[in-house]
């Protein structure tokens, strides 16, 4: 049957309303599709915080962290239905990122506090009593420590088996005589400001090898 260029007309606008309800679908699958990207994103930034915060106490139970508010971004979504809007995604977003930020700053003052004390505790005054292979790794470490309490790349196990390992170094090791001490706290000084007992003193403990005279302005 020959149709008509009426008919013909209306099955070609019903074919245009078919193909635009289609592209109007794919447009909102791509939009929720960057919408759910983002929000991963976040979480897994979040994720990455709890997963720190729990080494954290499990090395310190003591530390205050809250893992709280962990679902706030969940409850906001279901909360709109079954495909939310741009502004609820945004929003849920918004609360993963701010409990991701709370938690880090929470994750990072307790960390500076613990790993300040547990380098505290240790007896470093001990170092320069150590024999020199020994006393170079111990060195090597103490800085390691203190690097790590300055670092953004939280790791309490790796500080805790470098911990370890310093407290080791220095079980036997005798304490530090006070007049070397107080010699090496002295340090940096003119070679004028130092005696010929000092420079024994430094000599008798191997850390003549440590220590560098330079000539001012050379």
């Amino acid at each position: 049957m020959t149709l008509s260029v009426l008919e013909k007309a209306t099955r070609l606008q019903g074919e245009a309303r078919r193909l635009d309800a289609g592209a109007k679908d794919e447009a909102e699958a791509l939009r929720v599709s960057t919408r759910i990207e983002e929000v991963r994103a976040s979480l897994g930034k979040l994720r990455r915080q709890i997963e720190i915060a729990r080494d954290l106490k499990q090395q310190a139970p003591a530390a205050d962290v809250r893992l709280t508010g962990l679902d706030d971004g969940r409850a906001s979504l279901a909360a709109k239905g079954s495909v939310p809007s741009d502004q609820a995604f945004v929003a849920a977003r918004k609360k993963i990122d701010d409990t991701a930020s709370r938690i880090s700053q929470e994750v990072q003052e307790a960390w500076n506090s613990w790993t300040s004390e547990q380098i505290e505790s240790l007896p470093v005054s001990r170092i320069p009593m150590l024999d020199p292979e020994r006393q170079e790794e111990a060195q090597s470490v103490h800085e390691e420590l203190r690097r790590s309490t300055r670092s953004s790349s939280l790791n309490p196990a790796l500080f805790v088996a470098r911990r370890e390992r310093l407290r080791k170094l220095l079980e036997h090791a005798q304490e530090a005589p006070e007049r070397l001490l107080a010699l090496l706290s002295r340090l940096p000084l003119l070679l004028r400001d130092l005696t010929d007992e000092d420079i024994a003193l430094l000599r008798k403990h191997g850390l003549d090898c440590e220590i560098e005279v330079r000539r001012q302005g050379a």
